[in-house]
């Protein structure tokens, strides 16, 4: 909104008045009229809401290079109690998206970085981070070389290590590898992935002090393998659901989606398999929605390898860049309800991270324009996608990098605008992280 420039033609009144007039003219003139003051007060009310709202569009907005000696790449993000901002790095991005050890950093509302601190050496290989209220925030690691343990650090707000804590599983598989970890209502954790070489997706219930309460491996139906789990949420009434990509006999080419609702202790309530004739799917995300559920996935037409193999500058996570991102919509007891796909970006793309927003939408995060080819180089852009309640697109954008970039994560902040965090990597050089700090309207 365009502000006024004020001079006193602006003005509903004028600050003189003329020789001869009788005292209650002269009032009038001066002060103007009930109605003139009226309209004088809308006035100045409007102009201060608009220099307010133009105020709050660009304060602390932000563009954050943080670079570092090693190969480094950031894994996840979120809001510390005092306002300000923890970035969660990796040294090096493996093929298999293994993360090992990388920094905490923590920056001010600016984007300035007030410390840098080592992550614990246990975690080794890094998946996710949470905030634990009043504590701090947690991480979720496996341990390396020895897949079969998982390890929970927990660190103050400060970055000060508490606690360094094995997580018993009771599994003797090789490759066990969490992708998702919440913190429930009653006090619990909840763990999903894949182990055996991702065959058999896993649901691990840990009290607070992390001893394993319950365990539980689910298998995808006949004439297909590979159930792991990549999202998993709680439910308002307190239940777990979880989504699973399944594969067909070709490993590449994710097909159909499994969506398991368990107790807050674990037991099964139901699964859904949604076959689908028109798209391989591969879930991304999954959020508690409006009494039901909502997934965000990523697909490919069927009979066609858009996507699938296209190598990103010699790194192969773009395996999971598979084409178009859905969002898929279940009822609160799980059964398929609707999808519809995400439009206005290039190229296939996926979402890496899907977070409630304080107006009860959603806030995307993650990457398009992946070239389907695997001779190209895809010269990826970050894309955050704001949704409405109602799923409905409020804005979206695709971020134009020097370098191909991906999107980690996004989340709100008390100002209403959004922290986006991404990778940059050029053909020849190492990874970088970069913090964005955008507006509410996704402008920086």
């Amino acid at each position: 909104m365009k502000l006024l420039q004020w001079t006193s033609k602006n003005l509903p009144f004028s600050l003189s008045y003329r020789r001869g007039q009788s005292e209650e003219e002269k009032k009038n003139e001066v002060f103007g009229s009930p109605l003139q003051l009226l309209f004088g007060l809308f006035i100045l009310l409007t102009f201060i809401s608009c220099k307010k709202d133009s105020e709050l569009s660009t304060k602390d907005v932000f563009v954050q290079p943080i670079t570092s000696e090693n190969e480094f790449a950031a894994v996840g993000s979120m809001l510390l109690n005092d306002g300000n901002y923890l970035i969660v790095t990796a040294d090096q991005v493996h093929p298999e998206l293994d993360r090992l050890p990388g920094n905490l950093i923590k920056l001010d509302q600016k984007g300035k970085i007030i410390w840098n601190k080592r992550l614990s050496e246990a975690n080794r290989i890094i998946w996710r981070v949470i905030d634990l209220p009043g504590t701090g925030f947690a991480t979720l690691g496996r341990y390396f070389p020895n897949d079969t343990y998982m390890f929970i650090c927990i660190y103050d707000y400060d970055g000060n290590l508490l606690s360094n804590n094995r997580v018993n599983t009771n599994d003797q598989n090789y490759y066990i590898t969490p992708f998702d970890f919440i913190l429930l209502s009653n006090g619990n954790f909840a763990l999903a992935g894949g182990d055996e070489g991702y065959d058999v997706g896993f649901l691990k219930i840990l009290d607070p002090s992390f001893n394993l309460l319950y365990s539980k491996s689910f298998f995808a139906p006949d004439s297909f393998y590979n159930a792991s789990f990549h999202g998993i949420c709680e439910q308002p009434d307190g239940n777990i659901a979880l989504m699973a990509r399944t594969t067909s006999i070709n490993h590449y080419l994710q097909k159909n989606l499994l969506l398991i609702r368990t107790t807050p202790e674990g037991k099964q309530l139901s699964a859904s398999f949604l076959p689908d004739s028109n798209y391989y799917e591969t879930t991304n995300a999954l959020e508690s929605y409006n009494n039901g559920l909502v997934a965000v996935t990523s697909g490919i037409t069927r009979g066609k390898d858009d996507g699938a193999y296209v190598n990103y500058t010699n790194n192969t996570y773009a395996q999971l860049i598979s084409g178009r991102i859905n969002l898929v919509c279940f009822d609160n007891v799980g059964n398929f309800s609707s999808k519809k796909a995400i439009t206005g970006y290039k190229g296939d793309g996926m979402i890496s991270s899907m977070r409630k927003t304080d107006d009860g939408g959603f806030i995307l995060c993650g990457t398009v324009d992946q070239a389907s080819s695997a001779v190209i180089v895809s010269y990826t852009k970050i894309f955050l996608v704001k949704l409405n309640p109602d799923l409905s697109v409020e804005w979206s954008r695709a971020i134009d990098t020097t370098n191909p970039s991906y999107g980690i994560d996004a989340f709100q902040t008390p100002d209403g605008g959004f922290l986006v965090t991404g990778n940059l990597k050029s053909l020849d050089k190492q990874y970088e992280v970069v913090v964005i700090k955008m507006d509410a309207h996704g402008n920086f």
